[in-house]
C-alpha cells in the first residue's frame, strides 16, 4: 500500500515540476511550487525525517511562496512571449550529467531501511552506547539534536532567520516606496 502512495507522489512532483517549468503565468507557477515543497514535506515525513519535513513545510512551502509573490508583485506577471522556444543544449547537458552522477551514487548506497548500512550498524550504536556518557544527557533523541546535530540545527536556524529578516526587509522597503510615492 505504501508503494502505491509513493509511486503517486512521485508521478505528481514529475506533473507539477513539468507544469510549473511550462507556465507563463509566474504566480501559477509560484503556486505550483508551493504545492510541490509540500508535497516534499510529506515525502520527507514519511521517510522518518520529521525535522527536515518540518523545515520543507516552513521554508518551501510557506515562507518561499511569499517571497515568490512579494517578487512577482515588483515584477511583471506574465512572460513576455518569444519565438525562441528550443531547448537550450548547455543547461540540458548540465542537468542530465548531475542527474546521471546523483543517480550512481544512490545506486551505491545501502537499501532504506538495511539494518546492515553503517547507520543502523555503526553510528545509531555509537549514540545509544555512548550518548549519555559523552552528553549528559538522559534522553537519547535530546543528546542526538542538542549535541551531535547541533552544527545542523544552528545552520536551520539560521536559514529561517536570514529569510525572515528578508521578508521583513522587503515589507519595509516596500512600504517606504509606498509613501514616497504619495
Amino acid at each position: 500500500m505504501i508503494w502505491i502512495l509513493n509511486g503517486a507522489l512521485l508521478i505528481a512532483l514529475i506533473v507539477l515540476a513539468l507544469w510549473a517549468q511550462r507556465s507563463r503565468d509566474l504566480l501559477v507557477a509560484a503556486m505550483i511550487l508551493s504545492v510541490y515543497s509540500f508535497l516534499m514535506a510529506i515525502i520527507y515525513a514519511q521517510l522518518n525525517s520529521p525535522d527536515v519535513a518540518l523545515t520543507e513545510a516552513a521554508v518551501g512551502a510557506g515562507i518561499t511562496t511569499v517571497l515568490f509573490i512579494l517578487a512577482i508583485q515588483k515584477t511583471s506577471r506574465m512572460e513576455e512571449d518569444t519565438e525562441d522556444s528550443r531547448i537550450q543544449i548547455g543547461p540540458l547537458c548540465v542537468v542530465l550529467t548531475i542527474g546521471a552522477i546523483l543517480a550512481l551514487a544512490a545506486a551505491g548506497m545501502p537499501a532504506f531501511g538495511n539494518p546492515d548500512s553503517p547507520g543502523a550498524t555503526v553510528t545509531g550504536n555509537l549514540y545509544l552506547e555512548e550518548g549519555m556518557a559523552t552528553t549528559g544527557v538522559a534522553n537519547i533523541v535530546t543528546a542526538i539534536l542538542a549535541y551531535y546535530r547541533s552544527f545542523d540545527t544552528l545552520g536551520e536556524i539560521t536559514v529561517i532567520f536570514a529569510v525572515a529578516v528578508a521578508i521583513v526587509g522587503l515589507f519595509l522597503k516596500n512600504r517606504r516606496e509606498d509613501g514616497a510615492d504619495e
